[in-house]
């Protein structure tokens, strides 16, 4: 009888979770000089968007006290449009660092952009390339989740109609939010698509994307992707809590280490973010790889 000859697995193909994750640090640590920055723009943003909503929700409070005070506030307006200002240049600059963050990692993986690269490098090559794309998959992403997330919120409301109704209602909150997990990996890759691919944006991107990570292994490590991102985020967080919450209350330690705790949070966060980038970027090559070896077999 013949020898049955397998045919060879595409490169990459049989690659774990934590391949890709090994994957992503690799190229975020290759390239120092072109994601350190980029970190650092991420934590700067967050932390600049705190100080400011500090600041602004001061100069609240003293405006609600001066009404309650039948003093008349002449600024009222302009704390308004300040506020908005703050927000709409918040969501402006966070759009801006995360596509830049995504060429930065197709341009890695993909083997573009050799290890010296820099940031003003990079943003000189951003100026040539076509932003559409992932600018609107990314609106197209963050349009279609918040209304996703509406959906869940209206549903809520008839669990107290009846206890079944609570069951089905129970059920489906568990669902859409292990969803919520697969969905936001497909958008992840969806914007690496529409930067890798100039051509794709907005739903043709998420479908593409979505045809990538088809199959019970590749779901389950697109949905295990974010839970562990999210993980991290919310372990972040809790340390920082959980740090200066057992400090006493006004000393001055606590007082010293608040913005030192503060800066260390919003750092690690950032090379969170990076770090998310260039996994989901390494794992969309990978998916495109054996994509292309599966049809061409």
């Amino acid at each position: 009888m013949a020898a049955v000859t397998r045919p060879p697995r595409a490169a990459g193909g049989g690659r774990s979770f934590f391949g890709y994750l090994k994957e992503g640090v690799v190229v975020a640590t290759r390239n120092r000089g072109l994601f350190l920055p980029l970190a650092a723009l991420h934590a700067t943003r967050s932390m600049a968007f705190l100080i400011a909503r500090r600041t602004l929700y001061s100069w609240f409070i003293a405006a609600a006290a001066d009404l309650e005070a039948g003093e008349l506030l002449p600024g009222r307006r302009c704390l308004l449009q300040a506020g908005a200002a703050c927000v709409v240049a918040h969501v402006a600059l966070g759009l801006a660092i995360d596509v830049a963050t995504v060429f930065a990692a197709v341009a890695s993986c993909s083997g573009e952009s050799p290890h010296n690269t820099t940031l003003s490098s990079l943003l000189r090559e951003l100026v040539r390339s076509n932003l559409r794309g992932p600018v609107v998959t990314s609106v197209f992403g963050s349009i279609t989740g918040w209304a996703s997330v509406g959906v869940t919120w209206l549903v809520i409301p008839a669990g107290f109609l009846s206890p079944g109704m609570a069951l089905l209602v129970l059920i489906f909150e568990l669902t859409a939010f292990l969803f919520f997990f697969y969905y936001d990996a497909v958008l992840s890759a969806a914007v690496v698509v529409s930067a890798a691919e100039p051509g794709l944006r907005g739903a043709a991107a998420v479908r593409r994307a979505r045809r990538l990570v088809r199959g019970g292994r590749k779901l389950a490590q697109a949905a295990l992707y974010s839970l562990v991102v999210f993980a991290l985020e919310k372990a972040i967080w809790r340390t920082h809590s959980v740090t200066m919450a057992r400090l006493p209350h006004g000393s001055s330690i606590a007082t010293a280490l608040f913005p030192v705790d503060g800066v260390i949070v919003y750092l690690l966060l950032g090379a969170l973010k990076v770090l998310r980038t260039t996994t989901i970027t390494a794992y969309y090559f990978d998916c495109r790889r054996t994509d292309k070896a599966g049809h061409a077999e």
